[in-house]
């Protein structure tokens, strides 16, 4: 059992644990303000992760250089509190680099992983797994990588509606991991 000083400095480490989360999240909104996104969609988007079932399928368009990174990367943060299993998939090594560097600039101690052949990079059990789509589309990966509860596509625009797409192989093995 801990003696009360060290229950006093738990205490004093946990407020300053969630003034140092409260500030991050000021900091968020004034970084999207900036650029010109609303209080009322940020919360408008938390609210919807939170509310609504995971296998709603959501797109997020805001204009090129608005923080579209920086704003998943904070969803991320946010949502991963209860052991959630995420996937960023990327058509390009720049974008896979991209998205790993600005998640651990908005959260630096990030459970993030990469596996992205062109990087020389091959995780696979990241609780945050920021993938090549080329790379991951290959039956061997995708048996290896486990099941996620989100799927985050980076420029989904790259999504093609055909059903042999890459991007739908990868999409239905997740589906098939955690139905």
């Amino acid at each position: 059992m801990k003696d009360d000083d060290e229950l006093s400095q738990s205490v004093k480490d946990g407020i300053k644990a969630g003034e140092a989360m409260i500030n991050d999240f000021y900091n968020l909104i004034e970084e999207w303000k900036e650029r010109g996104i609303s209080e009322e969609n940020i919360g408008s988007l938390l609210n919807y992760f939170q509310t609504k079932p995971i296998d709603h399928n959501p797109l997020l368009v805001l204009p090129t250089a608005a923080g579209k990174t920086i704003v998943f990367s904070h969803l991320i943060k946010e949502l991963s509190s209860s052991n959630k299993r995420f996937l960023i998939l990327a058509h390009r090594q720049e974008l896979v680099s991209q998205a790993k560097d600005k998640l651990l600039k908005v959260w630096p101690s990030a459970p993030v992983g990469v596996l992205a052949a062109s990087l020389k990079s091959y995780d696979t059990d990241a609780q945050i797994l920021v993938a090549s789509r080329d790379t991951l589309a290959s039956q061997k990966r995708l048996d290896a990588v486990p099941g996620v509860d989100y799927i985050i596509i980076d420029e989904a625009h790259h999504v093609a509606p055909g059903a042999s797409t890459r991007y739908r192989k990868i999409l239905d093995a997740m589906r098939e991991k955690k139905p």
